[in-house]
């Protein structure tokens, strides 16, 4: 029992630790490689929990490695800005001059209701107010309105 609760205490130590090399960041701000760490890390780490007879070295490894590899994939997209478009997006643009464009839409597979509802949710309530709208890579939109 004793070294099941060692064994629970050191794997959460070291996923807080990967967590922490990798950078704090909220879960709505996470990139989809950054969410898929998250869960691997975390399904690593119960597995390892619920087979307390694993060795825990070979526990720790799997993590530490992910870790790793998330933190080598965000350095190389820092200095390769095609290898960052390629891994995270480009922002698309949804709204130019006030007219909704359908074609950046569709690709995004969003619905005009979508755009609708965010852009209300930055107190903008008709798209001919914009001048120019892009849905960004995390998936937020990003706005510029008309001088009034």
């Amino acid at each position: 029992m004793l070294a099941s609760v060692l064994h629970t205490v050191i794997i959460y130590a070291v996923v807080i630790f990967a967590m922490r090399l990798m950078g704090k960041r909220q879960l709505g701000e996470l990139q989809p490689s950054e969410l898929v760490t998250t869960f691997m890390i975390s399904n690593v780490a119960s597995i390892c929990i619920d087979e307390p007879d694993l060795p825990l070295l070979s526990s720790l490894v799997p993590i530490l490695l992910i870790a790793a590899l998330e933190i080598l994939n965000s350095t190389a997209a820092y200095y390769l800005p095609g290898y960052a478009a390629l891994l995270f997006g480009r922002p698309v643009t949804v709204i130019q001059d006030g007219q909704i464009r359908q074609d950046a839409l569709r690709h995004l597979r969003m619905t005009p209701g979508d755009l609708m509802e965010a852009l209300r949710g930055k107190d903008i309530f008709d798209p001919r107010q914009v001048v120019w709208g892009v849905v960004e890579p995390s998936g937020s939109i990003s706005a510029a309105q008309k001088v009034a």
